[in-house]
């Protein structure tokens, strides 16, 4: 299975557009915190030659400080499944932005989407904390 895992924490900005790079999984110990620019992790799939969505699983910590910021923002829409943290704290900002539609799931296990509470996600954004 092709796809992106990021283990350590990046202090750059992470803009993928491949279907290669497609899922995306944050582990523990990995994560995106930036203080400049749009986003802390972008995911455009409009050019895959087969029509799909990006899949982020999150485990770890995703942040942007930059006003006017998104801490995970997909133009195609996508899927998010958070057991971390997604913050942006500066104004005007957004947590997760899905401006071609999609799910979000905060407190999941293992991956996969639950009614039962094992862990606690987070989601904040000064704007909003989820748009879609």
């Amino acid at each position: 299975m092709a796809g992106t895992t990021i283990t350590t924490v990046s202090t750059v900005g992470i803009y993928l557009t491949s279907a290669s790079s497609n899922p995306v999984l944050i582990s523990k110990t990995g994560g995106i915190s930036v203080t400049s620019g749009l986003y802390a992790l972008a995911c455009n799939s409009t050019g895959f030659f087969v029509p799909g969505v990006f899949t982020v699983t999150n485990y770890g910590t995703v942040s942007n400080t930059a006003p006017s910021s998104f801490g995970i923002t997909m133009t195609s829409g996508g899927k998010i499944a958070n057991d971390g943290t997604i913050a942006e704290t500066a104004a005007n900002s957004f947590g997760v932005s899905l401006t071609g539609g999609g799910s979000v799931g905060n407190s999941v296990y293992g991956g996969v989407f639950t009614s039962f509470v094992y862990t606690h996600g987070n989601i904040e954004g000064s704007a909003a904390a989820v748009a879609i």
